[in-house]
């Protein structure tokens, strides 16, 4: 890593130089000295130095106000699902050390049933795989790590239960180990303590004894021996022990643990290696293992130690003089048997993380910096977890855990979230750009990259931090101060609200709506039936969120439901309506201007009431599914691809008086499944697909009382699909949570309005999380009900509305925020546009932007073509609408890549190509205005992934390093934005965007071998984490599909030519959607500039493209731009 730190160097100057300016730097290293005296003693070591080992070089000690003589953290209290490795069998207990005498740190499992320890080298990147192994004594319990012979080699000691022995194993110092040397101990060993007890410079043993009820000291003669033991009588059944200096007078002392007497046992060291007599505390029942650290930050040694019996973890404060408190117990998992202290927030307070064997957990106690802890947090690990340690293991700016599973033999690594590997901070006064300073140096004493006199002129005193949004308006508090915002008032996003309704005329008696661009410009307009003139009703959209005037086709008697689909498959909408006194389902096949063909007519069942599409026999066309109230039924109806479906639909049993139906993939078999609701029996009924357009026989689960409609949803954010009924007998929402194998848990219900009858999802605040809306008939009501993101639901929020059977959602006035669609009976339908009003201080959100578009080099908002000559770097570029923007442009050479963005802030993409072999990027925009000349900002092998990652609106410098997974990002005007931050691991694909829709590209890969995404934001909010969507193979092409202002999850199946695409929060938005051939290339852009990216492939053969709208159009039909050795310019 170092060399391409030396490289990156010189790119880095401009802005070293800046802070050198507020700091005398008498060396030159970059480091002020003031930092250097009073952290490391002396000038000798210089920014690229790693002066306590622990994998951060001195330099980005000093920026992040790390100390360099120890461990660093820049944790938020958080970690990664566990990942685990195997190792021996009946794993028991590990350490960490350095045993190779690299820079990462390695692991060492004892496994008692197969006696051996287990070598577990560390790669630098947190993964654990490889292991070798060596024997050791019967039963191994415990492992220590310390050098016995003083040859700088780590060496490794066990104590081995059933024939009570120590194993001695001296290290080479390339990981291997000396056949072990074996020494007698007391009977049944079970942990131990190594430190120097007689001050001769050797390190010792202290082992506890559980049958024995002794401590047994073993000196040290520095050669790797040891003399012979001596013991110290303890207390009943002792199982663990630990060194500390606990009256402060620099000599090691012990305290041990005595299962059976639920106590601690403090030994006094003398100094010459023996101790005093011991003092006994009480503590947890069955206290088991204990660990020492400062908790309270007085300077004193305090104690923490579980207790099986009673689930607790007790802290016990030293006093200083050797003496403890009565101690404090708090909660934690069931059954804990070990405990470990780190700073896993990064907060300068030591936390306890404690692994429980009943629940199989680790759970993490944040501290207070008082000696008290907060309540856990439980996350999922090994099977019997039996010993938890902490450790850097993928050498980041946090802390991680290391945890032995027992029972399936299993070494389970956690890796901790980092925080802070962005901005300045640091520095003894922060002179960073922004906000008003008028030449004077800011001071910034709590090194949170706030100024001191912005924080307490807003916040009085400065418990603030830069990563904070005090005003939840989506602006980190760092941010405000930047913009110069208030970080005490919100930024004046969506919470919810919606402005009053604005009405139009419909058909008599309409009942239900659907939404479609029936004249392809690219704004949604509106279809309602209407039940009592037997007619569909056209209201065309304007992009302001206004409806002209209806006009109406006629259907069969009693048109109730509406749907639209594109059947015939020519990019134009569709309209298929159910008639329920006609038992009809009628096609209205769409010209693509408004206007539709004259309908056909199928026999239907028994009162058809609701409609779905879905290609439920996966031959690429879209298939109708209907509900018949009167016969219980659902019927399938496939597509033929032309318009047509099929006139004798096969039909199964649906509950008792279906009203609802909808699709989704709730056993996430790839196949499509079908939910119903049903009034009669209160029942959601779950029908699984087969994939050849059959489906299982119903599960149904109870739901509310009058099941009136379903909608479907990930409410819990777990990537499985969640169903909500709305019931207008007990007038509530139902949740159904999902368990990704077709199942659902036991219903959640919440109240909503009287009479609830329709419902529909969304994200009506713009917090990410789904939001529910219900239509009540009996109160006139429209109910929001804001989301949690975990699967609960906040009280509702109501706006009259006349009584309205359907209710339907999309962004009317392209705004960037959703709106709501109620047809209602009156013969009208009702638009709430969502507003930027507040609803309630409790639902704080973002608001929704929109994606800055790629590739669009005349500011038009659309995405233009481009390619790339690798012969002569000439540039060609065209609208889609046929304007020629650049023709032979020259600015690269042959081997350059091209690395398209925005670099001047003006809204136009500029030319930018990066020199792949050393690093420079050169710049320039399409008037030839130069920006960037042999920048240097990467080296021979780093990936270049330009994107917004400071949220100015100007595209940064950003390399990703493919063999340790670091990211560097820097801005066009010299900052610093993120140097060696770790996201991704050798052979990671980075795919970074801007995923949750906060303006700020975020840091994402793709493995390419499981099809995992890995997402995180530069706030630290993960995104996803081995969020499956694609396989091996699999092209990946993400973009903001649905127009949400958030980038989705898209992958290409090059031999099929379906598209996949999910939302990051696991909203489904494209599932084997077909346009290409085999062999094409697809593009992510946005042609047309309507805010949502389209599906776009490339022919390389022939230099042609191909374009579909999500809405059916097509925007492009072999259009001619670049040829078969032309590159397309990287998206």
């Amino acid at each position: 890593m170092k060399k391409y730190i030396i490289t990156l160097f010189f790119a880095f100057f401009i802005a070293l130089t800046a802070i050198r300016s507020i700091a005398h730097d008498t060396d030159g290293d970059a480091l002020p000295d003031s930092w250097e005296n009073s952290r490391i003693g002396s000038l000798a070591e210089d920014m690229f130095d790693d002066s306590d080992s622990d994998g951060l070089i001195n330099y980005l000690e000093w920026m992040q106000n790390s100390d360099p003589a120890g461990d660093a953290s820049q944790g938020d209290g958080t970690f990664e699902a566990a990942s685990d490795a195997e190792t021996g069998l009946g794993a028991r207990f590990l350490v960490v050390g350095n045993f190779n005498n690299d820079t990462n740190q390695d692991i060492v499992v004892v496994s008692t049933t197969d006696d051996q320890i287990n070598i577990h080298l560390g790669d630098g990147v947190g993964t654990y795989t490889t292991r070798t192994t060596r024997a050791t004594g019967d039963y191994p319990l415990w492992i220590g790590v310390g050098d016995f012979n003083n040859d700088t080699n780590q060496d490794l000691v066990t104590s081995t239960y059933f024939d009570s022995q120590l194993n001695i194993h001296l290290g080479n110092g390339d990981g291997t180990f000396d056949v072990s040397i074996v020494y007698d101990t007391s009977n049944a060993p079970v942990a131990g303590a190594i430190s120097d007890f007689n001050a001769d410079g050797n390190q010792d043993i202290a082992m506890s004894s559980q049958n024995d009820d002794v401590i047994t000291v073993h000196l040290g003669n520095g050669d790797g021996t040891f003399a012979g033991a001596v013991a110290y009588s303890s207390g009943t059944g002792t199982v663990s022990v630990k060194a500390g200096d606990f009256n402060n007078d620099g000599v090691p002392d012990l305290a041990s643990v005595a299962v059976a007497d639920n106590s601690i046992d403090i030994f006094i060291g003398n100094g010459d290696g023996s101790f005093s007599n011991t003092v006994t505390y009480s503590t947890g029942s069955a206290s088991y293992q204990l660990s020492i650290a400062d908790l309270d930050k007085d300077g004193n040694q305090d104690i923490a130690v579980v207790s099986y019996n009673d689930d607790k973890l007790n802290i016990h404060l030293g006093n200083g003089d050797g003496t403890f408190d009565a101690g404090v117990a708090y909660s934690t998992g069931d059954l804990p048997l070990s405990c470990a202290v780190g700073d896993f927030n990064g907060d300068q307070n030591p936390d306890v993380i404690v692994a429980s064997v009943n629940d199989d957990s680790i759970n993490i106690h944040l501290g207070n910096g008082d000696g008290t802890l907060a309540a856990s947090t439980a996350y999922a690990s090994g099977d019997y977890p039996t010993c938890v340690k902490v450790g850097n293991f993928d050498n980041d700016l946090a802390l991680d855990v290391a945890v032995a599973g027992f029972n399936d033999n299993s070494l389970n690594m956690h890796m901790g979230f980092s925080t802070n590997s962005i901005g300045s901070g640091g520095s003894e006064t922060n002179d960073v750009s922004g906000g008003e300073t008028n030449g004077i140096q800011l001071v910034d004493s709590d090194y949170d990259a706030l100024p001191d006199s912005w924080e307490t002129n807003y916040f009085v005193d400065l418990s603030r931090t830069a990563f904070v949004d005090s005003d939840y308006d989506g602006l980190l508090d760092i941010h405000e101060w930047l913009s110069l915002g208030d970080p005490g008032t919100g930024s004046g996003s969506s919470d919810g609200a919606f402005e009053s309704v604005v009405n139009y005329s419909s058909g008599e008696g309409s009942r239900m709506a659907a939404v479609g661009d029936f004249n392809n410009d690219g704004n949604p307009d509106v279809v309602t039936a209407s039940i009592g003139d037997d007619n569909i009703n056209i209201h065309l959209g304007q992009s302001d969120g206004t409806f002209d005037s209806s006009y109406s086709y006629s259907a069969a008697d009693g048109a109730y439901a509406v749907m639209v689909a594109d059947l015939d498959w020519d990019g134009n909408k569709d309209i298929i309506v159910a008639s329920s006194q006609g038992d009809d389902l009628s096609v209205l096949t769409g010209k693509g201007d408004g206007t539709f063909n004259s309908r056909v007519s199928y026999t239907s069942g028994s009162f058809p009431v609701s409609l779905a599409v879905g290609d439920f026999n996966e031959d690429g066309k879209q298939d109708v599914v209907a509900v018949s109230y009167s016969d219980d039924t659902l019927g399938i109806y496939n597509g033929e691809g032309d318009g047509v479906i099929d006139s004798s639909p096969r039909t199964y049993a649906s509950g008792d008086g279906p009203l609802s139906v909808a699709v989704g993939d709730f056993d996430e078999d790839g196949h499509h499944d079908i939910i119903v609701g049903s009034k009669l029996d209160d029942s959601i009924n779950i029908h699984l697909g087969n994939g050849d357009g059959t489906f299982d026989f119903p599960d149904a689960y109870a739901s509310g009382d009058g099941v009136y409609s379903v909608a479907v949803g990930d409410f819990d954010k777990d990537s499985h699909m969640d169903v909500v009924s709305a019931s207008i007998s007990d007038d509530s929402i139902n949740i159904h949570l999902g368990n990704g194998s077709g199942g659902f848990d036991s219903v959640v219900s919440y109240s909503s309005g009287n009479g609830a009858v329709s419902v529909v999802t969304g994200d009506f605040n713009g917090d990410d999380n789904p939001d529910v809306a219900v239509s009540a008939v009996l109160d006139n009501t429209l109910n929001i009900h804001l989301g949690n993101g975990d699967g609960t639901f906040n009280e509702k929020y109501s706006y009259t509305l006349d009584a309205s059977y359907s209710l339907q959602v999309a962004d009317f006035n392209s705004d960037g925020l959703q709106d709501i669609l109620a047809s209602c009976s009156e013969g009208q339908i009702g638009i709430y546009i969502g507003s930027i009003e507040s609803i309630s201080d409790s639902a704080p959100t973002t608001s929704v932007s929109r994606i800055p578009v790629v590739n669009d080099y005349d500011r038009d908002g659309a995405s233009d073509f481009a390619v790339y000559s690798d012969t002569d770097g000439t540039w060609y570029i065209r609208t889609v609408s046929g304007d020629t923007l650049a023709w032979g442009m020259q600015w690269g050479w042959s081997g350059a890549e091209t690395v398209p963005g925005d670099y001047d802030g003006d809204g136009i993409s500029d030319l930018a190509v990066y020199d792949t072999y050393n690093g420079y990027w050169y710049i320039t925009s399409v008037s030839s205005e130069l920006i960037a000349w042999a920048t240097r900002w990467g080296w021979s092998g780093a990936t270049p992934v330009s994107g917004d990652y400071n949220g100015d609106g100007v595209s940064d410098l950003a390399v990703y390093d493919d063999a340790t997974g670091y990211w560097y990002i820097l801005s066009v005007s010299g900052d610093v934005i993120a140097w060696a931050f770790q996201w991704g691991w050798s052979g990671a694909t980075p795919v970074s965007g801007d995923y949750n829709g906060d303006g700020f590209s975020d840091l994402a890969v793709y493995d390419d071998a499981t099809g995992y995404w890995y997402i995180i934001s530069f706030s630290g909010t993960v995104i996803a984490w081995e969020l499956q969507w694609g396989w091996s193979g699999a092209e990946t092409v993400p973009g903001d599909y649905n127009g949400d202002g958030a980038y989705d999850l898209a992958v290409f199946d090059a031999t099929t030519a379906t598209w996949y695409i999910l939302e990051a929060d696991g909203d489904l938005i494209a599932w084997g959607f077909q346009w290409g051939w085999p062999g094409a290339t697809p593009v992510s852009g946005d042609f047309d500039g309507d805010g949502v990216h389209d599906l776009a492939v490339y022919d390389s053969s022939d230099g042609t493209w191909y374009i579909l709208e999500f809405s059916g159009n097509v925007l492009a039909w072999g259009e001619q731009w670049g040829w078969s050795s032309a590159s397309l310019v990287s998206q």
